[in-house]
């Protein structure tokens, strides 16, 4: 898969692309019939220009988020949420409330008012000094396995745990990481400003060093595009 993906890009000829797979049960072989074992299954994978979950500007004065209040994310034992899946009803629910009352996306609780997750990204804290983030209710993303491994790096204590939402409200600092823009600082939570309205020291501390191991050799991987 990976030399596919390499020739993917490589042929599209995008410098800067966001790569998507989806793996999809697929189409019936009997038309209508509701036995989703008798599809046939297929795998898809596509190129297109970099995405960004927050507009570049949103991104650079902070995002504003609000914790979603009617809708609660779906059950761990309806959905499995440590799996990529398309199943939004209850993300794009309440990603409909918070932008009609002007926040930039949306956080949702599990029914133990516990955070779990954004539309498309984690969520991660700065708590006395710790970085946290969510241990369920949410997929175990890639740039979420990357903040730990820089925080690693740089010593900086980060861990795996329940934030409840009282506690979310008294945090020091916050910010998302997805793979469609890399990690962004919020800047105000149900209104609360974070931090005098701006990027929090260790926010930007990790960033920075997301968007340098960019460039490390050991980190990435090469596309031979055609120059011809």
């Amino acid at each position: 898969i990976r030399s596919a993906l390499i020739m993917l890009v490589a042929t599209s000829g995008l410098q800067s692309a966001y790569v998507s797979m989806v793996a999809s049960r697929g189409v019936p072989i009997i038309p209508g019939t509701r036995d989703p074992r008798t599809c046939v299954n297929h795998f898809y994978a596509w190129a297109v220009p970099f995405i960004w979950v927050f507009p570049e500007d949103v991104a650079k004065r902070g995002v504003h988020l609000s914790v979603g209040h009617d809708t609660r994310r779906i059950p761990s034992n309806s959905v499995n949420p440590t799996v990529k899946n398309y199943h939004w009803g209850d993300m794009t629910a309440a990603l409909f409330q918070a932008l009609d009352e002007g926040y930039d996306s949306t956080i949702l609780l599990d029914y133990n008012d516990l955070v779990t997750e954004g539309p498309g990204f984690n969520i991660f804290a700065v708590i006395d000094g710790r970085v946290v983030t969510p241990k369920s209710g949410m997929l175990e993303g890639i740039s979420r396995k990357t903040v730990f491994e820089i925080c690693e790096e740089l010593r900086i204590p980060c861990e795996a745990a329940d934030i409840h939402k009282d506690d979310f409200m008294n945090v020091e600092e916050v910010f998302t990481a997805t793979t469609a823009g890399g990690l962004v600082p919020v800047t105000r939570v149900n209104g609360h400003i974070l931090g005098n309205d701006i990027i929090g020291p260790m926010t930007e501390k990790i960033s920075r060093s997301y968007w340098e191991w960019h460039k490390r050799d050991d980190l990435v991987l090469k596309i031979p595009y055609n120059t011809k």
